[in-house]
């Protein structure tokens, strides 16, 4: 969610997100960062999440374990130096 219209409506009913900034392989690492900087300050937002199940479906490329394995550590070092705040998953 980049949207701070949906994430005010959440906040007003008291719903905190679980923020997914990388789902899929193909994207570069660095989209990250302008996805996380666009609701950082969000009140709403809890922690962010770096893939969908990426052991199961190869981050959406067919990539093998380890590969994938290797490209959610990398995510998640730029999340964490994006934002040393929150949580990751």
């Amino acid at each position: 969610v980049t949207d701070t219209e949906v994430l005010d409506a959440l906040w007003e009913k008291g719903i905190f997100v679980l923020n997914t900034v990388y789902i899929n392989g193909a994207d570069p690492i660095d989209v990250v960062v302008e996805r996380i900087t666009a609701v950082m300050e969000h009140p709403a937002v809890l922690m962010w999440v770096v893939g969908n199940e990426w052991n199961y479906n190869g981050f959406y490329q067919n990539l093998k374990r380890e590969a994938a394995r290797s490209l959610m550590r990398d995510v998640a070092r730029k999340v964490r130096s994006t934002d040393s705040t929150r949580p990751i998953a």
